[in-house]
């Protein structure tokens, strides 16, 4: 059941690279998907971030709550 969750979520990730000043550009299909306009928040995953629409990260934030002990330990955190 986690490896199908895992590959749900990835399944849609985009690779990005950088350019000499250190940006990425973004498809259409992703700007379109996040609902990004010009303000965006860039939310830490471990080795990865996330790019969230304001008002939808605030949602999102509020959907998580907050993390009990034995959900960080899970995460080996």
């Amino acid at each position: 059941e986690k490896r199908d969750k895992r590959f749900q979520i990835f399944s849609t990730a985009e690779q990005v690279t950088c350019d000499k000043q250190g940006r990425i550009t973004l498809s259409a299909k992703v700007i379109r998907h996040a609902e990004l306009k010009s303000t965006i928040v860039l939310a830490g995953g471990g080795q990865r971030f996330e790019i969230w629409y304001p008002k939808a990260w605030e949602q999102r934030k509020a959907e998580l709550g907050k993390d009990s002990p034995s959900t960080l330990e899970e995460m080996g955190i």
